[in-house]
């Protein structure tokens, strides 16, 4: 009996002890979901600022078919846009920037940008929406002369997804010879602000919906020819993407708070000054990006007129 009890008391020690120590004392591994909420978080934020930037179709005009709306958009192609709207697959439409003036091509062997621009769309004509993603690639490598100056240069960027910026580059024209050599230099701007404002009321004075999307595959059509379907649609057909990822969102921003309290070292262990940092880190976040969100909806509203 005595030596039970003996016994007994180091196992409680230890019991109490461990029972002190939080998760992530315990065990590294609780960390583990730590950047796994994290990463789904962002993603259901960037849903749910694509969903606040679709503009629906307007209630109070019949759509036109998918064949004339094409045929508008392809219209957009004028010389003073600085871009062209083809005809393109396994998508429908794409948008081809004109970096160089056109007399370029004619003289040159070959022309080097620095930056490269597409946007692609979809007619989705069961649901009268255009899917829209665009890219912006930047890349600088070079390997010649500049007159007898050897150069060499090398950066790389890219941007996918829904892009308001007005990006500046540069067109290199490459000598034909051996070495390359740099001949004539254009620097040339990318308005994609101006070209989306364009789109956006073409589509949407055609009666149908614009519709950003932020993976290169939601804008692909299968190999015979049918629109990607909305898995979101299907698992919840009474909700509208906006409210999903509205709710999403905020959700898992929760949730990923709750879960550091929680493996740091419980409820237990929140005092008022925790209490009031969690407020002005979260004040911080949301303002951040309600004000962005904001600023992209003002971008992408209707062309103000130059005075």
């Amino acid at each position: 009996m005595l030596l039970s009890c003996v016994m007994l008391g180091p196992i409680a020690g230890s019991v109490a002890s461990d029972a002190a120590k939080s998760l992530l004392d315990q065990s590294a591994w609780w960390i583990a979901p730590l950047p796994v909420i994290a990463i789904l978080m962002v993603l259901a934020m960037m849903e749910c600022t694509r969903t606040l930037l679709a503009k629906p179709a307007p209630k109070n005009l019949r759509p036109v078919d998918g064949a004339e709306l094409r045929r508008r958009l392809v219209a957009l192609s004028a010389p003073q846009n600085h871009y062209r709207i083809v005809e393109a697959k396994p998508w429908d439409l794409e948008l081809d920037w004109d970096a160089v003036p056109a007399s370029w091509p004619e003289h040159l062997a070959k022309i080097k940008l620095t930056a490269v621009y597409r946007a692609r769309m979809l007619l989705d004509e069961a649901r009268h929406e255009v899917r829209w993603f665009e890219f912006l690639r930047t890349s600088n490598f070079f390997i010649g002369f500049n007159g007898w100056v050897p150069i060499f240069r090398w950066a790389a960027w890219a941007q996918w997804g829904y892009i308001d910026v007005v990006w500046a580059g540069l067109a290199y024209e490459v000598l034909p010879g051996v070495p390359p050599r740099i001949g004539r230099v254009h620097r040339f701007s990318l308005n994609t602000v101006a070209a989306k404002q364009d789109i956006r009321k073409t589509v949407s004075d055609a009666g149908w919906s614009f519709q950003p999307r932020l993976w290169w595959f939601q804008v692909r059509r299968s190999s015979d020819g049918q629109v990607p379907g909305a898995l979101l649609s299907r698992l919840f057909p009474h909700w509208s993407e906006r409210r999903f990822w509205g709710i999403l969102y905020p959700a898992l921003y929760v949730l990923f708070i709750a879960y550091n309290f929680e493996i740091l070292g419980g409820w237990s262990s929140v005092t008022r000054q925790t209490v009031l940092i969690i407020l002005l880190v979260s004040a911080l976040w949301w303002g951040i990006w309600g004000v962005a969100t904001k600023l992209l909806l003002y971008q992408s509203g209707p062309r103000r007129q130059q005075r």
